[in-house]
């Protein structure tokens, strides 16, 4: 697998990979790799070959087959292959969902946002203040001050289509983008959600609301963290100081005395433990501590850390794992698939993981889960 200083670049550049663990990995068979002193960026793919130089300063990760690049202050697209599609010429670029991206350009000395399709036309006219992103063919804008709150002088939010007409009028004083067929919007101080036909499932009394996961909505009421169904009634009653996202059907809550469990949907408490586990991941969840390792859904520690604390969560069957300043991995059952050689790694994903051998210097090689 060549290295990257085939591109008469810097041999290394300082880094650490831990720091990419969340989004550098791969999609569509591609990997972002921050590249050399100018901290410019590319793509490798599977096999570690350069697909995309690393000539852009930022970049996104592709959805949709398309990723925004930047140069030179301005955003445009780039396909897989690398082809330019769309030139830099935005001041900001999110990514592709529904068919549609998010742009700003510059009107006046004001940012205004609007949507683009793959060719780089405008399909909503950029005229919005802010806006989120389409999901399930709808996306919330900030309409400006065509539309104000009478008693702030704010503007409102509201939704659109993918054709730009108002589907729900302006009247929330703040909107997220739809998740699990659901948006949080804010009414005056208050939060609830509303359905795909703009009806609330109940009234606004949440002092904070995070997206729907697995059919469930974190709420905060008062002090009290607890979660909300889609029928807007609660799952699982306000009650605890913090409250994380189900994962594999489970989810970490921490009580008002310092309490950590983790619960089922239910609310039943599947396990007490004095750690806050990570999110479950292939039905497995890191716990730190002294007696650190992996635990199973029913709370039992099925892998104790035998090397050091776990490094990382279980990904395509194995996870990374630390000892003396080197990673290596080991699988679902405990066993080392990979001793501890590297001087970081990233977590597998398509089969694949990228690692370094100097620490802070990377060179984007390759590895497959047999550790070739």
């Amino acid at each position: 697998m060549p290295p990257l200083d085939n591109l008469n670049q810097s041999k290394s550049f300082p880094m650490s990979l831990a720091a990419y663990s969340s989004s550098s990995v791969f999609f569509f068979g591609l990997l972002l790799f921050p590249a050399f002193s100018a901290g410019q960026c590319g793509f490798v793919d599977r096999d570690g070959q350069i697909v995309v130089k690393p000539v852009y300063d930022a970049v996104h990760s592709f959805t949709m087959g398309y990723a925004a690049v930047e140069k030179n202050g301005k955003w445009g697209y780039i396909r897989v292959n690398g082809d330019v599609t769309i030139q830099p010429q935005f001041e900001s670029a999110d990514y592709f969902s529904d068919g549609l991206a998010a742009v700003s350009i510059k009107e006046e000395g004001q940012l205004k946002f609007g949507f683009i399709d793959k060719r780089g036309h405008f399909l909503i006219p950029p005229s919005y203040s802010q806006v989120g992103w389409f999901e399930d063919g709808m996306a919330p804008v900030w309409f400006g001050k065509a539309f104000e709150d009478t008693s702030s002088g704010r503007p409102l939010w509201g939704f659109i289509d993918r054709a730009g007409a108002v589907v729900v009028i302006p009247k929330f004083n703040y909107a997220q983008s739809f998740s699990g067929g659901f948006a949080g919007v804010k009414v005056g101080d208050k939060w609830t959600f509303i359905n795909q036909s703009g009806k609330m499932i109940s009234k606004p009394r949440f002092d904070a609301v995070f997206p729907f996961a697995e059919g469930v909505a974190r709420v905060k009421l008062g002090k009290h963290w607890g979660f909300l169904g889609t029928d807007g009634t609660f799952t699982i009653k306000p009650s605890f100081a913090n409250v994380s996202d189900f994962s594999c059907g489970l989810a970490c809550v921490v009580s008002h005395r310092g309490i950590i469990s983790v619960v089922d949907r239910s609310g039943k408490i599947r396990f007490e433990t004095n750690n806050s586990p990570s999110d479950f991941s292939e039905g497995l969840a890191r716990v730190g501590g002294e007696n650190g390792g992996f635990v199973d859904s029913s709370g039992k520690l099925v892998i104790k850390s035998q090397i050091t604390l776990p490094f990382r969560d279980f990904h395509e069957g194995l996870a990374a794992i630390g000892k003396e300043g080197r990673f290596g991995f080991i699988d679902s059952r405990g066993k080392v698939a990979m001793p501890p050689r590297f001087a970081d790694v990233l977590d597998f994903s398509e089969s694949r993981a990228a690692f370094s051998l100097k620490p802070m210097k990377w060179t984007a090689e390759i590895i497959d889960l047999d550790g070739r």
